[in-house]
């Protein structure tokens, strides 16, 4: 996703300054809604931008970790959630010690035997002494219940048939990906296409790709080989993860092109890598939500808050949810906490607005908040929450209702008392800069007049729509006027151009003083 940057350089750019809070000082894109984040999962390719859904999540980053195995069950669990919000981009992180398993044909002397091997992750695939071709799992899983076939296509030399099939756990066999293929570079198959085993497996975006010695070839009576089991595989230790870690799969997600409205920690709670996650969202002008570690105590969770410092970062929305449920994926009592119900809480309200999203709707409350777990109990380890205390740090927590649980505010982590410290109105303001770099892009390196009548005619017309929508309205403060927003277009030099956007954001119904007064 592209990152906005806040100030001007000397290169060919389009910038949006951050948001200038300093008169909210007070005395105390599209209705989509789509994820992001990193992940501790058992299948797909790691450090790779991996697409996920309702409907597919399950089976691209397969089966979830028990929560008897540790805290790294928690992720999928997050995914869950948040995948009933919208669909999402998340990135694997390669355990320690995982490896890559291969099946690889081999000519030996006037024979051709197939072999196995597994490569550590990170290590470059190789083939063997004598390797004609090596086919290796390449959507990250360990294989160890998949084998591979190839088998001569009759009446048709130098062609095979390649079969990769899987085994479940109730010993019922399926057919993954089937291909005709032949190691011949120039082989074309009845379309017309390649049928060059390298170029079927890319093109067809296989589990499994291939590495072939450049004069590979086969005798003509190659008999193939059959139900060739995949042996070495290994998903890595999850005990042995650092905060280093995630630094390649960050890395993937900083770089990548997709687009998304929020990143997720999904039960991440190393302190640096949630700074990485919330400098990444502020970058990329997105919603953050993430977790303080719900096993801690109450009073723990506090100083955890303090020591994350990230007080100058107000895109990221942190909670507390010292509480069990039932497990989503399973039937025991877990305990994980709320970036995938904060997502699927933003994702209510931004659908409420067909045209440029409902980012004004708070994450919060009993219309948009209120949990889908089943089985809530509050943990008896966790102490005391003094809401003061959590409000003070933005440190948001949750309330009963309705004989449910609701998420009860959404506070940012900026800690400044001003209106960023609301989390729809960052949300407002980073729609809005989306739309408003979209915007620059159109206009960048046009002349002077296309420019000026660019900025003039096209920022109020987006800006209109967000007071139709009702995220823009009158100042609470009648001394700055009346307007929901005020443009001004300026040239500054030969090729550089400042426009200023004033808005005021509406706002929220988060706390309410209730009078009851007697008559005589």
């Amino acid at each position: 996703m592209q990152k906005i940057a806040f100030t001007i350089g000397s290169a060919s750019q389009i910038a949006v300054g951050p948001i200038n809070a300093d008169a909210t000082t007070g005395s105390v894109g599209g209705n989509e809604s789509i994820f992001a984040g990193v992940v501790i999962a058992k299948a797909g390719k790691p450090n790779t931008i991996l697409s996920i859904n309702a409907d597919n999540y399950k089976s691209v980053l397969g089966e979830a970790y028990r929560p008897l195995e540790g805290e790294h069950f928690e992720p999928m669990r997050h995914v869950a959630i948040a995948v009933t919000g919208g669909n999402g981009y998340v990135v694997r992180v390669p355990l320690p010690g995982m490896k890559i398993p291969a099946i690889n044909v081999v000519k030996k002397a006037d024979t051709v035997e197939v072999t196995t091997s597994a490569t550590a992750f990170g290590t470059d695939i190789e083939l063997p002494e004598g390797g004609l071709m090596t086919l290796y799992a390449d959507d990250g899983h360990k294989s160890d219940n998949r084998s591979l076939s190839m088998l001569p296509v009759k009446g048709k030399a130098g062609y095979f048939t390649l079969m990769l099939k899987s085994t479940d756990s109730m010993g019922t066999v399926s057919t993954l990906e089937t291909y005709e293929v032949s190691l011949s570079p120039v082989a074309m198959d009845d379309m017309g296409e390649s049928a060059f085993i390298h170029d079927v497996l890319e093109n067809n975006l296989s589990k499994i790709q291939c590495l072939i010695a450049p004069d590979a070839t086969l005798p003509v009576d190659y008999a193939g080989f059959q139900n060739q089991a995949f042996i070495g595989g290994d998903d890595g230790d999850p005990s042995k993860l650092t905060a280093a870690s995630y630094d390649a799969p960050i890395a993937a997600l900083e770089n990548s092109l997709v687009e998304y409205t929020a990143i997720l920690t999904l039960g991440i709670y190393d302190a640096s890598v949630i700074a990485k996650l919330a400098t990444l969202a502020k970058d990329v002008r997105v919603d953050a939500f993430g977790d303080i570690n719900p096993r801690l105590t109450a009073a723990k969770a506090l100083e955890e808050m303090t020591s994350l410092s990230l007080g100058g970062n107000e895109n990221i929305t942190l909670y507390y949810f010292p509480m069990s449920c039932r497990d989503p994926l399973g039937q025991t009592q877990v305990v994980f906490g709320l970036s995938g119900d904060a997502f699927l809480a933003k994702a209510k309200g931004v659908a409420l607005v067909a045209d440029v999203g409902g980012w004004h709707y708070s994450p919060a409350g009993a219309q948009r908040g209120k949990l889908t777990r089943q089985k809530i109990k509050p943990l008896a380890s966790a102490g005391a929450i003094n809401r003061k205390e959590f409000a003070d740090a933005h440190l948001n927590v949750v309330a009963s209702y309705g004989g449910g649980i609701v998420i009860d505010d959404a506070l940012t982590a900026c800690t400044e008392n001003n209106y960023k410290r609301f989390q729809h109105v960052v949300s407002v303001c980073n729609a809005i800069a989306r739309y408003v770099y979209a915007l620059g892009m159109e206009l960048k390196h046009q002349p002077d007049g296309i420019t000026r009548k660019g900025w003039e005619d096209g920022l109020p017309a987006l800006l209109d729509r967000f007071v139709a929508a009702e995220a823009l309205v009158a100042p609470s403060d009648a001394s700055q006027g009346d307007q929901p927003y005020v443009v001004e277009v300026e040239k500054l030099d030969f090729d550089y151009w400042q426009i200023s956007y004033s808005l005021s954001v509406t706002g929220v119904g988060r706390r309410m003083m209730l009078q009851p007064i007697l008559f005589r």
